[in-house]
């Protein structure tokens, strides 16, 4: 089979721009650490390098929405803690009144430490959280939950719901609790600590009749703090298990965070020993067909004319 001079440089051309094509594209890979620059170059792995990416988008979200979460419940643990401190010091008073020695006197000075727990108790009800919410009107978050009457009771303005976050694909987590659910449940703790101060306020004069209703009331109203405590005490730890389930989905939140990266980490970035060693490789054949296409072309019949 002839091949002719043209032959030659064609095929030897074809060759020298593969070999650089080859070339130009490991020296790109090198520069970007990217296994290809557009989803043409391989279809198969951008389609999975943008599914994976929305997947990791998603992800972090959920991530994000677990953090407020978390920050949030510690918030309201925190509020929820303080009230049981002071309803345990409302106990503390009640208990101290039932002695039955005390004078009127040393009986209305335990009334003014009962009114400062509740002025406590009722700011704490109408606490706000960093994003000026209130935390405990439910869905009303603009609301005040808690307000005065004119004739000095307590009424509640917010509802009976509870904020909820999404931190997985199919779970929502409530961060926020009703002021009805905490502080009016079975017993209006307001009213109760209301009435315990107005009771220790009793003019007995000596009367035994009078200090017997004084102490029948105080203990009715140990009682309904004690309830009240406890179920106080119920809440803030299920705000604790809520919080259990927020980092356990931290956790695994992160481990699929990691594999994420990994995987569009596998399919875009080279491995930069392997393709140093395909630029030299392929360096090297370049030079060598370069140096063969030369010497070739040089040869010609009229040389040896």
């Amino acid at each position: 089979m002839r091949i002719s001079t043209s032959q030659i440089y064609d095929t030897g051309s074809r060759n020298l721009m593969s070999s650089q094509a080859s070339l130009y594209k490991i020296q790109n890979q090198l520069s970007t650490g990217k296994k290809f620059l557009s989803a043409q170059d391989d279809p198969v792995a951008a389609a999975q390098v943008l599914i994976t990416s929305q997947s990791l988008a998603v992800n972090t979200q959920y991530a994000d929405n677990q953090a407020n979460a978390m920050s949030q419940l510690s918030y309201e643990e925190s509020q929820l803690q303080a009230v049981v401190e002071t309803l345990q010091q409302a106990r503390e008073l009640a208990v101290s009144a039932g002695n039955g020695s005390y004078t009127d006197e040393e009986r209305a000075k335990i009334a003014d430490a009962v009114d400062s727990k509740f002025e406590l108790l009722l700011g704490l009800a109408n606490s706000t959280d960093a994003n000026g919410y209130y935390l405990f009107s439910g869905y009303k978050g603009s609301t005040r939950p808690f307000e005065t009457a004119a004739d000095g009771s307590i009424y509640y303005n917010g509802d009976s719901g509870q904020r909820l976050l999404q931190v997985g694909s199919t779970r929502q987590i409530a961060v926020s609790d009703s002021g009805n659910e905490i502080f009016l449940k079975g017993q209006d703790i307001f009213a109760s600590l209301q009435n315990l101060a107005d009771t220790l306020r009793t003019d007995t004069s000596g009367d035994p009749v009078a200090a017997a209703a004084v102490q029948a009331t105080v203990t009715a109203e140990l009682g309904n703090i004690d309830e009240a405590l406890q179920n106080v005490v119920m809440i803030r730890s299920k705000v604790g298990s809520r919080m259990n389930e927020v980092e356990s989905l931290q956790g695994i939140s992160s481990s699929l965070d990691l594999q994420f990266q990994a995987r569009i980490s596998d399919l875009q970035d080279i491995d930069y020993a392997e393709a140093i060693s395909r630029y030299v490789q392929q360096n090297t054949q370049l030079e060598a067909a370069q140096s063969s296409f030369a010497t070739i072309s040089g040869l010609s019949l009229f040389k040896y004319l």
